[in-house]
């Protein structure tokens, strides 16, 4: 029977189907399966308990977990083995004649070499019971015209096909009730298209041909999914509203993606594959994962940093056996924003059954007493902004505001002599403030993301502050320096307090009777280019 795979079109899924296409592994699809409503039936759970996709159906019991089935598709290759058991006396009796010339078993077919001896056609890799018992004289004319037989049937059913052995392997085994020390001889039909294999047999294609090529594909499988596969998906998940969105965890996952991805490409820069010279499973594992990636959230300004990976990642999805499960392939143009997080519903209390009202034994009516009315309390006034209990200041910060925003030239001559005409340092102070991870700024569109959070996140002091926050530099890592303007002789208590990423940056407050200070000012405002030397990202304003 066909091996059925249980799973919705994912890449865990493409996994199996890309590695069925270079075996020649049959594999079909489950049919009408929905996921939320096939997973959770008692039928797919006697599958995989824990309800989760893909699953594998085969003859001998199922098998979960995406790398886990497509290592057992390597296995389920059709390998075609001739096996030939040498007995010490040579020489077979009626008894046991008509013992290894009955019916062979479903996964084996028998071949008539001569009158008394039989061949056995086998898809097992391990001896069947029913094993081919010849004496060494027929390792003549007559063995090999029944080998040249079985190729050339097994050439019609696969295409074209090889003889590899034979190999000696030692065995014990029963006869007519006695038991015979013997040596079997094991000859392997191979396609030599795909090569048909089992793990760490000859002429294994997607399992390496040698220990260390195997070891190499498991390594690289295991990177796939550790390094590449979960850091992609803790960049996605929380933007995708799965989970809540804390941007520290983010800055990591990129961080460590990065590393991962500049790991792969400094090895791909001198290797067409993953290990040896073609297609194996670490690749075929690889790529389905860095499909997710590409087809998600890895735009073209993340992946043009690592060419190397781009090439390979290209010219495998492109590969015919690729290309057939994955259709075409299209990168995403923009990074998902992130999803507003929703309170789940409270779920309804149950309604409370009605009471039936007893009869009361009516009173005599009391004689009313009018009611006082109690007076409500007027609702207390909200406390003021510390800020708001300064003394006046001949600063008016919006119409700063509007002389930066509406001055389009003459910026130096204009903007900036109304600034310091208006600038009062007894009601206001200036801050420039330095990041302090400079070193983790290797992607330019996080870094934007990463100052465009802090500006969202000060929205709090927008009536008593103004600020110009600079990216610096044309390749990273880039820098990130600004300059604040705040109500008061502090950086305000309650905004220490609640914008986290006022810890992320040092802090020094200017010194306006220092020149070379005012003029770094002046450049900031104007963000002047180059600034210190160094070309400007970017320049962002809060207003």
């Amino acid at each position: 029977m066909a091996l059925v795979l249980h799973s919705t079109s994912n890449k865990n899924a493409f996994k199996t189907l890309i590695a069925a296409e270079y075996t020649g592994v049959q594999v079909e699809l489950a049919k009408n399966f929905e996921m939320g409503v096939t997973n959770k039936s008692p039928e797919f759970l006697k599958l995989n308990p824990i309800g989760k996709v893909p699953v594998l159906e085969t003859p001998d019991g199922s098998i979960f977990e995406s790398n886990a089935i497509a290592r057992y598709g390597m296995s389920e290759s059709p390998s075609i083995v001739l096996w030939r058991r040498v007995l010490p006396n040579g020489s077979l009796n009626k008894e046991q004649e008509e013992v290894f010339t009955g019916p062979s078993r479903a996964n084996a077919r028998s071949l008539t070499i001569c009158s008394d001896s039989v061949a056995i056609l086998s898809r097992r890799d391990s001896p069947p019971r029913d094993l081919l018992l010849l004496s060494e004289e027929l390792l003549d004319g007559a063995l090999n015209a029944a080998l040249e037989a079985m190729a050339t049937e097994a050439q019609a059913a696969h295409g074209p096909v090889r003889l590899v052995g034979p190999r000696e392997e030692g065995s014990k085994t029963g006869v007519g009730g006695s038991t015979h020390s013997s040596s079997v001889k094991k000859w392997r039909l191979s396609r030599l298209e795909t090569q048909a294999f089992t793990r760490l047999k000859e002429n294994n294609p997607l399992l390496g041909s040698s220990l260390i090529e195997y070891g190499h594909i498991e390594q690289w499988i295991d990177f796939a999914t550790l390094e590449i596969d979960t850091n992609v998906l803790r960049w996605y998940v929380p933007r995708a509203g799965w989970v809540p969105y804390l941007a520290p965890a983010e800055e990591l996952a990129i961080t460590s993606l990065k590393r991962a991805v500049g790991v792969l490409n400094t090895h791909l820069a001198s290797n067409t594959y993953l290990v040896g010279h073609s297609v194996t499973l670490a690749d075929i594992i690889m790529t389905c994962n860095l499909y997710l990636g590409f087809s998600i959230i890895l735009i073209k300004s993340f992946t043009s940093e690592f060419p190397h990976v781009e090439r390979y990642f290209w010219t495998l999805v492109n590969q015919p056996e690729f290309r057939k499960v994955l259709g075409e392939v299209k990168q995403t143009e923009s990074v998902p924003p992130i999803s507003s997080q929703k309170k789940p519903a409270q779920p309804k209390e149950p309604a409370k059954p009605k009471e039936v009202k007893k009869e009361q034994k009516k009173e005599p009516a009391k004689p009313k007493v009018p009611e006082v009315e109690e007076e409500e309390e007027a609702p207390k006034p909200k406390p003021k902004n510390p800020l708001d209990l300064l003394p006046p200041s001949k600063m008016i910060l919006d119409e700063w505001k509007r002389l930066y925003s509406n001055t389009k030239t003459n910026f130096r001559e204009i903007a900036i002599k109304g600034f310091w005409d208006m600038y009062d340092p007894e009601g206001y102070s200036l801050w420039f403030c330095d990041y302090k991870y400079n070193d983790e700024n290797t992607v330019s569109f996080v870094t934007l993301n990463k100052v465009g959070g802090f500006l969202q996140r000060m929205d709090l002091t927008r009536k008593y502050a103004f600020g110009k926050m600079l990216v610096i530099g044309s390749e990273p890592p880039f820098k990130v320096k600004g300059l604040w303007l705040f109500r008061g002789q502090e950086i305000p208590k309650f905004v220490l307090d609640e914008v986290y990423d006022m810890e992320l940056y040092d802090w020094v407050k200017v010194d306006i009777s220092d020149e070379a200070q005012k003029e770094r000012v002046n450049a900031m405002i104007e963000d002047q280019e180059p600034f210190e030397g160094e070309a400007l990202l970017d320049a962002k304003c809060f207003k």
